[in-house]
């Protein structure tokens, strides 16, 4: 039994259709994707790769593909650049005190 609506249910159907036809058009693309080791992973690919995911609305493969080439060093200095830049955003809004919040309460 699921806890979705009808309408959610489709909605989810209608993406993942949508995204196993974006697979098999871009087969070479899924692959890179899914291969953390992939050599071909550079940051101006990983740029590219992004770039077209954005362009075809899908955040959650972009999250996957983030998170599954983390190791990379282009991918932790990244990670470094957001991180100081999302503060220092916060910090200007004044609500600093947040992110040390959230760093004690994750720790």
């Amino acid at each position: 039994m699921s806890y979705l609506n009808e309408e959610v249910q489709n909605e989810q159907n209608e993406r993942i259709i949508r995204l196993f036809k974006w697979i098999l058009y871009e087969p070479g693309l899924w692959y890179i994707i899914c291969t953390p080791d992939d050599k071909r992973i550079t940051p101006s690919g990983m740029q590219a790769l992004l770039r077209k995911l954005e362009g075809e609305g899908f955040y959650e493969i972009i999250f996957m593909l983030i998170m599954l080439h983390r190791e990379k060093d282009f991918m932790k200095s990244m990670f470094f650049y957001i991180l100081t830049e999302l503060a220092s955003d916060k910090w200007k809004s004044g609500h600093g005190n947040e992110i040390i919040r959230k760093a004690i309460e994750y720790l």
